[in-house]
């Protein structure tokens, strides 16, 4: 908040949604790249262990190129191709950190990391997720871009009723439902909810990357979060004695 004369003034965080160059910000060595300060760092969760072969016994000096010394866009490619998808969200961060990619070519590898993996949270941590795509700036279907949107849009989700304050989000209320009966098919607590979120918190969209699929990635940090459909709504009734979700035979009525 910021006195501003009579009564205060809200001032939103400053998100960056377009990225002028291609190159890395210059910071101290150490320190964040958003702010140069040390201890974003620190707080942050140590990085996922990708193996020694990261460094030269996988990675040639051919597989850079010769002016920038960043990886190669194919180079990069095969050597995920190579470890498989389930260490992509690992491989990421490692070339993150190392600053081995162009951001242009980091935009489209977190894309591709992000569809890839089914759980990408469980593989990354948010912090992690939002430093970088705050570093890369929007992304729209793995390119650096900006979007439109002016006022709080009205995004839903489909999840375990556990996890409502997570980044992926969408417009389309009824494939958040579908999200929402995939859990509560397989015993959990699947929930509709629903959140105007505010354009600042808007940090990514997919829309090419799983057919039928519109994706917002969100900074969800302290959102607030409404219940749109329980598993009662859905046509399930909460078993206590296991604590699953069983269907309701649509011959009882409700």
């Amino acid at each position: 908040l910021r006195g501003a004369g009579v009564g205060w003034q809200r001032i939103e965080p400053r998100v960056s949604t377009r990225a002028e160059t291609t190159s890395w910000p210059k910071a101290r060595r150490g320190a964040c790249r958003l702010t140069g300060r040390l201890p974003c760092r620190k707080r942050r969760r140590a990085a996922p262990d990708c193996g020694s072969d990261w460094g030269r016994e996988t990675v040639e000096r051919s597989d850079c190129d010769g002016q920038t010394g960043l990886m190669r866009s194919d180079a990069w490619r095969e050597y995920v191709y190579r470890r498989g998808r389930n260490d992509f969200p690992a491989l990421l961060w490692k070339a993150f950190e190392d600053e081995a990619l162009d951001l242009g070519d980091l935009a489209n590898a977190i894309a591709s990391a992000w569809s890839s993996h089914d759980s990408p949270e469980s593989a990354l941590s948010r912090e992690q997720w939002v430093e970088l795509y705050r570093v890369t700036g929007f992304i729209h279907n793995g390119i650096r871009t900006s979007h439109e949107v002016k006022k709080p849009l009205l995004l839903f989700r489909g999840a375990d009723f556990g996890r409502p304050r997570r980044m992926s989000w969408t417009e389309d209320e009824e494939l958040a439902r579908d999200f929402a009966l995939r859990r509560l098919r397989e015993g959990l607590w699947g929930t509709v909810f629903s959140s105007r979120v505010a354009p600042w918190r808007l940090i990514a969209r997919n829309t090419s990357e799983r057919e039928g699929e519109n994706e917002w990635i969100i900074n969800p940090s302290r959102l607030r979060v409404l219940v749109k459909a329980t598993p009662q709504d859905l046509g399930y009734e909460i078993d206590f004695d296991t604590m699953k979700t069983v269907r309701v035979p649509s011959s009882a009525g409700r």
